[in-house]
């Protein structure tokens, strides 16, 4: 695959492209980037022609200069697309990429032909710590730390709050990224399924910690035309874990 850099809004952005056919866009999960999925693109590239973006802040990528929420990434998706002359496309998302392609195929479903969602971030934890570390960064940014004198103590506690529900993403993650992860992962996408119309391929890793498997079988429940493949002994990073046999699910699915 080529790797190639456009610029879209001022940014510069990286993506690798290969082969040819009908386009397949490839939105990868936090904390790495397109290659990360090398094994798995060079295997679809020989069926379609694959766009595997590198979102901004990530890989050879720019960050956004100022705090981008979910909507925020679909949107700079699309001008990305309409800047290489794509309209029509399949999409094949992973765990933080999930979230920006159901937003994309709730939103804009007359460009999306159908859609393989693997280890798909969205649903926000229920009755665990991680919500309740959720609720109170949502609280952070919303003024309990505005007080004079408090305010500078906002940061390092939202770290802390992170490190207790082992969410290690924040962690990893420094400047403007930092506040796009708390507005990113606070945000719960469920109401959103219903209105994905295209079909769906959800595919996930019995194992998967990240994203529990109880999230694709809601995943599949609310999406109208969704159906769900699961690996078994394999966590949350199926598609470069078992890049043969998800490539062959892939095609399979998309032809």
């Amino acid at each position: 695959m080529k790797k190639k850099n456009v610029q879209v809004d001022e940014l510069k952005v990286c993506y690798r492209e290969g082969g040819e056919g009908k386009v397949l866009l490839v939105l990868h999960g936090w904390g790495i980037d397109s290659g990360k999925y090398l094994p798995l693109l060079e295997k679809l590239e020989k069926r379609y022609r694959v766009l595997a973006l590198d979102f901004p802040g990530f890989g050879g990528s720019e960050a956004p200069k100022e705090e981008w929420g979910v909507s925020e990434f679909k949107h700079f998706v699309l001008k990305f697309l309409d800047k290489v002359g794509v309209n029509h496309f399949y999409v094949l998302a992973h765990s933080f990429g999930g979230r920006v392609a159901i937003k994309l195929g709730a939103e804009d479903r007359e460009r999306v032909s159908k859609m393989v969602l693997t280890g798909a971030a969205g649903i926000r934890p229920r009755g665990s710590l991680k919500r309740k570390v959720f609720k109170m960064v949502a609280k952070i940014g919303k003024g309990v730390f505005a007080l004079p004198g408090v305010s500078k103590l906002a940061r390092p506690a939202r770290g802390l709050l992170y490190k207790l529900a082992r969410e290690k993403d924040y962690t990893q993650v420094s400047g403007i990224m930092k506040p796009i992860f708390s507005r990113v992962v606070s945000e719960d996408l469920t109401a959103y399924l219903k209105d994905v119309r295209s079909k769906v391929l959800l595919l996930w890793g019995e194992e998967d910690k990240m994203t529990p498997l109880r999230d694709g079988e809601m995943m599949k429940e609310k999406m109208p035309f969704a159906e769900l493949k699961v690996f078994e002994g394999v966590g949350h990073r199926l598609p470069y874990e078992k890049a043969k046999e998800v490539a062959e699910l892939i095609s399979k699915f998309l032809d």
